[in-house]
């Protein structure tokens, strides 16, 4: 009689079974859609958005429209870039405060030529450049041009976000990796430019020649969209403290020691400085010429700098990797570009937030930086010369005739120069245990926050060019020689962000591991990584299908046993 009721007995502990199991998932669905969380469990955190995505997305009080021109039939590196920016916008969807839409635009597949190059000249005239790699297929190569850019409009307004930028001296898989990891970044910046409406307050010292509005007008446009700007003289403008970072920008002539006291003072309080300066003088028209002469350029700064921790070298850096300059080689006036040294292009950095995956930065005549000890003060290294470099001390002469000969690679065998460099922590002043340079002013001997000083051996990396028929600057670090756009300005804006504290420029840090296949492994193995794929999940589902067999068929056969 137990035995004949077993089976009830079953069938009502499989009901109360389903019904638990029916519960506890309705109980997850509304735990989940009150308490909303993500989980990535990748070692990179690629699928994660960042703290500072999250606060900036929640502000927004409008729809954002994101169109992408990454599209079409894409090599699988570019396709993983684009899949990249999708995932990235999917994941901001998830936490913007307003609507948030994107679409995949393709510039190429317009069937009629002359509309296809009108909506790309449109393209390229509203910020977002065209790139050309060399796409092999079939043992066929063409050249291909993309567009790895995007529009994005906020509140009616719209700017450019360029994905590939600027001057690239790696292979295409490592900075395409690299524009990977900054896809956030890109996209944030966009957003900021866009929806930016508390200014910060930085000044830029004037009074001993530093650059004017028009040497520097490209950089102060770029940072107006992010900072209200002023120009101080600091015998006059000796408060400081309403200022997040004071920018000291090629200084001609010597400061007075109660200027560098106010500087001084200021980074004791926990400000921030950024100082751009050339130890020696190049008088860069006289070129036309054929010949300058660069010598040393005394402006009172020295002692203090290397109080903070670093030396500028009172010499010049040739680099085997620089750009060109015309220089008359014909009997007739003929002209030609030839590489010149004093014209390095800078592409070693450090894994530094501010110089993470930059593009290549164009120096004119730099310097270099040796760094001293220190007590409570951490150094950062920015920028490097490349491999093939080699220093110059002044006085020296630098004559054009000298491009015409073949360099010699041998003698460029100082590498790893630094060009730039980052200082941080509680730096002690200059006037500690000195009577103060200003009449009832006490010093502040030690640091009372912790402060810090970025330095740039080369002042001219902040000034722009002009186009002669326009009469307008063009993009700081654009070469009109060779018509590429290095990052200059990039460059720059990063250490701003960095030096006022912008918590955005944090995102950069972040690291996307790439994990190539080994082509040429993959194709001697890959018969058996086919029959690993194909052909055992086959023999696992036909295994678990006997599996079940054998054991339905033994519980239903011990049932019939009990019946009878």
């Amino acid at each position: 009689m137990v035995k004949l009721q077993f089976p009830r007995r079953k069938k009502s502990l499989d009901l109360l079974e389903f019904s638990l199991i029916f519960g506890i998932i309705l109980l997850l669905n509304a735990f989940v859609a009150i308490y909303f969380f993500r989980l990535d469990f990748t070692e990179d955190k690629r699928y994660s958005v960042s703290p500072q995505a999250k606060e900036m997305l929640s502000k927004l009080d409008d729809p954002i429209t994101v169109e992408i021109y990454l599209s079409g039939k894409l090599d699988p590196d570019y396709e993983r870039l684009r899949r990249a920016i999708e995932d990235k916008l999917e994941q901001f969807k998830v936490y913007t405060g307003s609507e948030l839409t994107y679409r995949f635009v393709d510039p190429s597949a317009e069937a009629d030529e002359s509309i296809r190059e009108r909506q790309m000249s449109m393209l390229m005239q509203k910020g977002v450049q065209p790139m050309v790699y060399l796409k092999e297929e079939g043992g066929k190569k063409e050249q291909v041009r993309i567009f790895p850019g995007a529009i994005m409009t906020y509140k009616e307004r719209e700017v450019p976000v360029q994905f590939i930028k600027g001057v690239r001296f790696s292979d295409p898989s490592t900075y395409i990796n690299q524009a990977v990891e900054s896809v956030e970044f890109d996209l944030l910046q966009a957003l900021r430019k866009l929806s930016s409406e508390d200014f910060v307050d930085i000044a830029f010292v004037e009074g001993h020649g530093e650059l004017d509005e028009k040497e520097a007008s490209s950089f102060i446009r770029t940072i107006g969209n992010y900072y209200s700007i002023q120009r101080i003289n600091l015998s006059k403008d000796t408060a400081l403290s309403r200022f997040k970072t004071v920018v000291v920008a090629q200084p001609k002539s010597k400061f007075s020691e109660q200027e560098k006291f106010i500087l001084d003072q200021y980074l004791m309080k926990g400000g921030s400085l950024l100082y751009l300066i050339d130890p020696l003088e190049v008088r860069q028209d006289s070129l036309k010429n054929g010949e300058t002469y660069a010598v040393i350029r005394d402006v009172n700064l020295d002692d203090q700098l290397f109080k903070y921790g670093v030396r500028i070298n009172a010499g010049l850096v040739q680099d085997l990797q620089c750009g060109v300059i015309p220089v008359q080689t014909g009997m007739n006036g003929e002209t030609q570009l030839l590489n010149f040294p004093y014209y390095p292009l800078f592409y070693n950095f450090s894994t530094h937030p501010i110089v993470k995956n930059l593009d290549a930065v164009y120096g004119k005549f730099s310097s270099y930086i040796d760094t001293v000890k220190t007590t409570g003060v951490n150094k950062f290294p920015l920028i490097y010369s490349s491999s093939n470099a080699l220093t110059v001390a002044a006085p020296l002469q630098i004559d054009l005739d000298a491009l015409r000969k073949n360099a010699t690679p041998e003698k460029y065998n100082q590498g790893g120069l630094i060009i730039a460099t980052l200082m941080e922590g509680k730096f002690t002043s200059l006037y500690k245990n000195r009577p103060s340079p200003i009449a009832g002013v006490n010093v502040v001997p030690d640091a009372l926050k912790p402060g810090i000083v970025a330095v740039v051996a080369d002042g001219d990396m902040m000034i722009n060019d002009w186009d002669p028929a326009s009469k307008q600057p063009l993009p700081l670090g654009y070469d009109k020689y060779t018509r590429a756009q290095f990052s200059n300005s990039d460059f720059l804006l990063n250490t701003l962000d960095y030096l006022t504290g912008q918590p955005l420029i944090m995102v950069r840090g972040k690291d996307i591991v790439l994990r190539p296949l080994n082509k040429f492994k993959a194709q001697d193995e890959r018969l058996y990584w086919q029959v690993l794929n194909l052909v055992v999940p086959a023999l696992l589902v036909v295994a678990i299908g006997i599996a079940l067999y054998i054991i339905r068929k033994k519980r239903y056969s011990r049932f019939g046993n009990g019946s009878n």
